[in-house]
C-alpha cells in the first residue's frame, strides 16, 4: 500500500501539470463569435474538430468545413493551406 501512495502522488502531479499546460495554450488561441465566423465563411478554412459522437450526432454542420480530429491534428494540419485563415470549432 505504501508504494502506491508515491505513484498516486506522481500521477496526480502529472495530471495537474498537463492541465496547466493545456490551459496555457488555450489562453493563446483567439476566440471569435459565431457572427464573426459567419462573416468569414467565404474566406476562411473551417475545421470541424468535434469528437466523433458529437459530430455524427449533430444535424448542424457548416457547409464546406473539413473534419479534423484533435487526436490527429498532426496528420490533417499538414494538408491544409497555410495562406488562409483557419477557424477550428468544436462543441
Amino acid at each position: 500500500m505504501q508504494d502506491k501512495i508515491p505513484r498516486l502522488l506522481w500521477a496526480t502531479l502529472l495530471f495537474m501539470l498537463s492541465l496547466t499546460v493545456l490551459t496555457a495554450h488555450a489562453a493563446d488561441i483567439a476566440k471569435i463569435s459565431p457572427e464573426e465566423t459567419l462573416s468569414r465563411l467565404d474566406t476562411a478554412l473551417i475545421v470541424d474538430a468535434r469528437s466523433g459522437a458529437d459530430w455524427s450526432g449533430s444535424t448542424l454542420k457548416i457547409k464546406g468545413a473539413i473534419r479534423g480530429s484533435l487526436q490527429d491534428v498532426d496528420t490533417w494540419a499538414a494538408t491544409i493551406p497555410k495562406d488562409k485563415e483557419i477557424i477550428i470549432y468544436c462543441a
